[in-house]
């Protein structure tokens, strides 16, 4: 009897974990079609480069229940205001279906930036271009 009882539980985990790991795979998917929609967003507004890095970027596998989207983007004339604060009065990224951390480079900012070693290591290396 506790054979049977212990072989039921263990199936019952085994669902409600496939069950939670599709939720997760679908997030994901939903993640990066919002992330490719707001690229060609920004392309259109005068990016030049977008990468797309962290665990989106490692796959669906890599995506837990709060990871969220990180971007690089490469945009002449957006210098003057943090990083951060750049193009989030840009209607796609406040209204951006998922948590999203934008990181906005000029040109000159980026090129400086390419040597330091997170860009390097987790944008450039680990990162996936959404360029098109």
């Amino acid at each position: 009897m506790r054979i049977a009882q212990t072989t039921r539980r263990k199936g019952q985990a085994t669902e409600a974990h496939n069950a939670i790991a599709e939720r997760l795979a679908l997030r994901a998917d939903a993640m990066l079609i919002a992330a490719r929609s707001l690229a060609v967003v920004l392309r259109q507004r005068g990016a030049v480069e977008i990468i797309l890095f962290g665990s989106l970027a490692a796959g669906p596998h890599a995506c837990g229940p709060t990871s969220d989207v990180d971007m690089a983007v490469v945009m002449p004339g957006v210098g003057g205001e943090r990083m951060h604060r750049r193009l989030c009065d840009l209607h796609e990224v406040a209204e951006f279906p998922f948590p999203l951390d934008l990181f906005v480079y000029t040109q000159e900012e980026w090129a400086r930036a390419r040597a330091t070693p997170f860009v390097a290591r987790e944008i450039i290396d680990g990162g996936v271009s959404l360029d098109g």
